[in-house]
């Protein structure tokens, strides 16, 4: 688009989704841009994206990003990014797997996913790039299943030029939190310059 915002709402009818994946993406080299505008998935009867997609079947996830050959890339172009995912009884709270997230200037990007079971809140494998400019990360993952992680990482870059960058996570049990293993880099962009301001928050 060009500055308008683009939004995937699931769950409008108020139900949590029992057929599988509430949103599914499937990358195949596809892009989203939208130049300003905001990028929302989430779900809720109010059908803006302000509640959680919600999916209650075993095998599936609240939101699934899955690569398809050749990768996905969500670009706001100084829009927002916001994710809201949740398993009641499924998986994953939201699965990012081979994606691109990008903004520029003052836009953000957020992440909140949640599941009751044995896997993690938010779980990104080989995500490739989540980066903004002067906005602020925000990834939080809670799960409360025995082991289940809040936020488990792998291969991802999570990068602000000056923004903050926060990850936050709930395990269940005794599981950890945050769950940061192999190729999880939080920081710079390393094509970028130094970041002149802005924390780096791991909770």
């Amino acid at each position: 688009t060009n500055g308008g915002n683009v939004l995937f709402n699931a769950n409008s009818g108020g139900s949590d989704y029992a057929g599988g994946d509430a949103v599914y993406l499937l990358g195949q080299g596809s892009t989203i841009s939208t130049s300003g505008g905001n990028i929302t998935i989430g779900g809720g009867a109010g059908q803006d994206g302000s509640d959680y997609a919600v999916t209650s079947n075993g095998s599936s996830d609240g939101v699934r990003f899955e690569n398809g050959g050749g990768g996905f890339t969500m670009d706001a172009g100084g829009g927002n990014i916001i994710i809201r995912g949740k398993s009641n009884g499924g998986q994953y709270g939201i699965f990012l797997g081979s994606q691109n997230l990008i903004t520029s200037g003052t836009g953000t990007i957020t992440i909140d996913g949640q599941t009751n079971t044995n896997m993690a809140g938010v779980y990104t494998s080989f995500l490739g790039e989540v980066t903004t400019e002067s906005g602020n990360i925000g990834i939080t993952g809670k799960a409360t299943g025995a082991s289940g992680y809040g936020v488990y990482s792998e291969n991802t870059e999570f990068t602000s030029q000056s923004g903050g960058i926060t990850l936050t996570g709930v395990g269940g049990g005794t599981s950890n939190g945050l769950h940061l293993v192999s190729g999880t880099y939080i920081g710079t962009p390393s094509s970028g310059s130094p970041v002149a301001s802005g924390d780096i928050s791991l909770i």
